[in-house]
C-alpha cells in the first residue's frame, strides 16, 4: 500500500496523536479504551506500548519498527519512513509501509498531494505523525505525551508515579520484548547511509542501563527519570530550535485551514507553538 491511499481517509475526523512523554499519564485506561473504540488515533515510536492506535508511525531508526512489527496489535498500519538514499530496513516485512521522509524546506506547506511515497516529518517523529495526521484529513488534532521535557518517557515513568497504568506495558517487560529481538534480528546486518546500529545493536544500546549516564548521544531509553531529567533536549546543536520552527509553521498552516489544536501537555513543544491546553477530561467529551 502507498501513503497516497490514505488521502483523506478520515476526512473531518478528529485524530488523537499520542507520543510517550509525561502527559501520556494524564490519560486513564478507561479514556484510552474510549479513544481506541471510537477515534483515530496515531501513536509515535513506542507509545503504541500504551494504546492500540489506528495508525503508528516512526522514522529513521530501526528498534521503534521492530518492536511495532512484533507487538502492535493485528489492526494498527505501521508506517515506516527513512531517508531517500537509506538502505531500507524491513525488506521482506508485507505489514510495514515503507515511506521516505525527508526535510520541510523554508515557507513550504504541507501538501495533501504525495509525490512518490515522501512525508515531509524533517526525521522528526512528532513533524511525521502530523503530516500524516494531515493527510487523513483531520478537522482536529490532539496532541498526548509531547512534552518534550528532556526526552522523558512514560514507561520509565510507571515505576517512579502513583497512579493506575495498567494499561501501559511495564518497563521491565518492555526490556524483555527488546532482549529478544536483539536475537531474532541478530543476523541482520542493515545499516543505513548515517551507520545507524542494525537492529539488534539498535534495542540492545536502547536497553544498556550501564551506558554512560551523562553521555548525551546515549541510546538508553530506560535510565531513572532522575538521569533523564538532566539530559539536554538532543544532542545536536540547534535540532531543538530547527523542530520547534518547522512544527510552528505546520501549526500555522492548520489555524488558516480551521484545524482545531489541543495539547494536553503543560509545557514543551506543543504550548510554545501556540497550540491551546486544555483538560483531559473534558476534551475526551469533546465532539
Amino acid at each position: 500500500m502507498r501513503l497516497d491511499n490514505f488521502v483523506n481517509r478520515h476526512l473531518g475526523r478528529r485524530v488523537f496523536i499520542f507520543g510517550s512523554g509525561p502527559s501520556f499519564l494524564k490519560i486513564s485506561k478507561d479514556q484510552i479504551k474510549k479513544i481506541e473504540e471510537n477515534e483515530i488515533s496515531i501513536a509515535v515510536s513506542l507509545s503504541l506500548a500504551g494504546i492500540k492506535p489506528t495508525y503508528w508511525t516512526s522514522s529513521g531508526h530501526p528498534v521503534n519498527a521492530a518492536y511495532a512489527l512484533n507487538y502492535a496489535d493485528p489492526k494498527t498500519i505501521l508506517l515506516f519512513s527513512q531517508g531517500p538514499d537509506e538502505n531500507i530496513f524491513f525488506k521482506n516485512e508485507s505489514r510495514l509501509i515503507n515511506i521516505y521522509d525527508r526535510p520541510q524546506k523554508d515557507n513550504e506547506l504541507l501538501p495533501k498531494n504525495i509525490v512518490d511515497n515522501f512525508i515531509l516529518g524533517s526525521y522528526n517523529v512528532l513533524l511525521n505523525a502530523v503530516h500524516l495526521a494531515y493527510i487523513l484529513g483531520a478537522r482536529e488534532m490532539i496532541f498526548v505525551g509531547f512534552d518534550y521535557e528532556n526526552r522523558l518517557h512514560y514507561y520509565s515513568q510507571c515505576d517512579e508515579l502513583g497512579g493506575d497504568f495498567s494499561h501501559i506495558t511495564r518497563k521491565e517487560e518492555i526490556i524483555k520484548r527488546l532482549k529478544i529481538l536483539a536475537e531474532k534480528y541478530k543476523n541482520d546486518t542493515t545499516r543505513n547511509f548515517s551507520g545507524c546500529d542494525t537492529i539488534s545493536e539498535g534495542c540492545l544500546r536502547a536497553i544498556n542501563l550501564h551506558e554512560d549516564k551523562d553521555d548525551v548521544d546515549s541510546a538508553c531509553q530506560f535510565h531513572s527519570n532522575e538521569i533523564m531529567k538532566k539530559l539536554p533536549l538532543s544532542p545536536h546543536p540547534g535540532t531543538r530550535e530547527k523542530n520547534l520552527l518547522r512544527f510552528k509553521r505546520c501549526i500555522d498552516q492548520f489555524k488558516k485551514e480551521g484545524i482545531k489544536l489541543y495539547t494536553i501537555a503543560d509545557s514543551g513543544i506543543t504550548i510554545e507553538s501556540g497550540i491551546e491546553n486544555i483538560d483531559i477530561n473534558n476534551l475526551i467529551k469533546l465532539k
